[in-house]
């Protein structure tokens, strides 16, 4: 074992001599020097998807009914995002899931009630 006089750096002598001011970093498996961040690694697309927070923003439009007064949903617009896409305007891109939905008829609640079931899971606000 020797010991730099620079940085006062602990190595053994063998295949690699020290370079002072540089760390071997395991992560990067590559000398670098002393404040490299190999350790954030980029998290990769796929495990993103799977954990990546969904957001839905919907607007309701409704009519009054003229009977009883009430109010009958007839027309709802539903724009899903993600953390990855939420800021990207072309649609499908980096996810692949429907960005926006539509449902105009006399079914729409039912219609919305039946998407959100199908698509909404733990991790949608």
């Amino acid at each position: 074992m020797r010991r730099c006089k620079n940085c006062s750096f602990t190595y053994s002598e063998g295949k690699k001599k020290h370079v002072y001011g540089m760390i071997y970093f395991q992560t990067c498996q590559k000398d670098q020097p002393k404040g490299h961040l190999c350790y954030m690694q980029p998290i990769q697309l796929s495990e993103a998807l799977e954990t990546c927070p969904d957001y839905i923003f919907f607007n309701f439009e409704s009519r009054v009914d003229e009977l009883n007064g009430r109010h009958i949903l007839n027309y709802a617009v539903n724009h899903k995002v993600c953390e990855l896409c939420i800021d990207v305007e072309e649609i499908g891109t980096p996810c692949e899931h429907e960005r926006q939905v539509i449902f105009s008829d006399d079914d729409t609640i039912e219609d919305f009630c039946k998407w959100a079931q199908t698509r909404f899971s733990w991790h949608t606000t």
